[in-house]
């Protein structure tokens, strides 16, 4: 299954850019990163808080599960970023620029 043109255009623009700009790419995942396991953990202790205090509503639940993936997915982020320097040698940029103007 294939994706769609515009779909691959857009992530051809964000790799692109990511490898023409790699301290501006970093500097705002890094941002990213910080909020998401920031907010993710606080969330998630006081959602524990709550639930060691008795509360034992399907909002508390849920919103540790939420917090939870957001603290997931800034840990993530942040492996994805320390293999970025290795992995973003092995790109062929004008043939990923060819590419992105046929899709034009």
């Amino acid at each position: 299954m294939s994706l769609p043109v515009n779909k691959k255009r857009k992530l051809l623009g964000l790799t692109l850019q990511a490898l023409d700009e790699p301290e501006e790419y970093m500097s705002k995942s890094n941002r990213t990163m910080f909020a998401l396991i920031g907010v993710g953990s606080l969330g998630l202790a006081l959602a524990f808080f709550l639930q060691s205090q008795g509360s034992t509503s399907p909002f508390v639940v849920s919103t540790a599960g939420a917090c939870g993936f957001l603290a997931g997915r800034g840990t993530f982020l942040r492996e994805a970023l320390r293999g970025w320097p290795v992995v973003s040698r092995h790109f062929d940029k004008d043939g990923m620029r060819q590419h992105l103007k046929s899709l034009q």
